[in-house]
């Protein structure tokens, strides 16, 4: 390996390659320290959009396909109709892909017999079970989405017909880089401190050595009872709070106030927290000294754990020990936090 000729330099020194490894410190990278190419994000609108025919409207982007070591900057200017899927298969349906490419030749090896910028398609097989085509041995090429034609098929706007806005997004380094869903998040080998954005949770994450986090942190979720409730001796849920964390450090608070009713003795109340069913930390117990069935007591505790990225639920349980009604929960509060 060996430096690339600068651009600005001498005139006419750097070719089209140089330039594009140079620019490859713009896009943002995976671990392998590869550019990433995709969609820079203007909207969440579908770029590609049915017709009364056989053709696509693909609307305006901006892109970067990657070639030769770095990216190529491409954008579609309007909406173009240039794309012609080939007629319904005879039976059954197939997948096709659309895809977007700067062809290149003459230069550095290239040899694509073109330099004109391209939207093409590649058709897949009729099948009961149709399987996606790959566009992977077409250099540069970028995937923009994917149409399934069943055989009824006369347009793409015809029923059955379904296109998926199947293309990646792209960002500049340091940038905010978009995903649709945390599957898609996790699936790329992102380097520690890229930050990302999750269209379905509408969360931002930043990426720590070991996992995603919530870059923003901040409560996920919180549950109050402001009835009173009588724990028996066995373990009873007080708060339940449903949320979706994205990877990081959670830390469950709470607070209750509670008394003894008047039971004859003083009791003890057992608290925990936990997530998805099981323990976070240790059980804390307290006392309920005799009172006059009255006077409340305070208690607050805090958990932590870090639960995968997803649906969790985190529950505040208590219980009276050794007599069963002994003691009632007046208040409580449950509230998880993301850091």
């Amino acid at each position: 390996m060996a430096l690339t000729d600068a651009f600005p330099g001498a005139p006419g020194v750097a070719d089209s390659v140089d330039l594009r490894k140079g620019l490859a410190g713009l896009i943002v990278r995976d671990t392998a320290g590869n550019a990433r190419p995709g969609i820079f994000p203007r909207h969440t609108n579908a770029l590609v959009t049915a017709r009364a025919d056989m053709m696509l409207d693909i609307a305006a982007f901006e892109g970067a396909a990657v070639r030769g070591g770095g990216p190529l900057f491409i954008a579609n200017a309007g909406i173009d109709q240039s794309p012609v899927l080939a007629n319904a298969p005879a039976a059954n349906s197939r997948i096709d892909v659309l895809y977007f490419k700067q062809n290149e030749n003459g230069y550095n090896g290239f040899a694509d017999g073109t330099i004109t910028p391209i939207f093409g398609i590649v058709t897949g097989a009729a099948s009961g079970i149709p399987a996606k085509p790959s566009i992977a041995g077409i250099a540069g090429a970028v995937e923009l989405a994917t149409i399934t034609v069943p055989s009824t098929a006369t347009a793409t706007n015809s029923g059955g017909v379904v296109i998926t806005q199947s293309y990646q997004f792209t960002s500049t380094s340091g940038g905010l880089l978009w995903f649709r869903t945390s599957t898609e998040r996790d699936a790329f080998a992102a380097p520690i401190g890229l930050h990302c954005f999750v269209l379905s949770d509408g969360v931002e994450h930043s990426r720590g050595a070991l996992a995603w986090r919530n870059a923003s942190g901040g409560r996920i979720g919180v549950n109050r009872r402001l009835t009173e409730l009588v724990l028996s001796d066995a373990w009873t849920d007080v708060c339940t709070v449903s949320a979706v964390s994205s990877g990081g450090p959670c830390s469950a608070d709470w607070t209750m106030l509670f008394i003894n009713g008047n039971s004859g003795a003083d009791r003890t109340l057992n608290t925990r927290i936990v997530c998805d069913g099981v323990l976070i930390g240790v059980e804390v117990p307290y006392n309920a000294p005799l009172t006059n069935g009255t006077t409340g007591l305070g208690a607050a505790f805090s958990a932590e754990s870090t639960p995968s990225a997803g649906a969790h639920v985190w529950k505040l349980q208590a219980a009276g020990v050794g007599t069963a009604n002994a003691v009632l929960s007046k208040r409580a509060a449950l509230t998880v936090t993301e850091h």
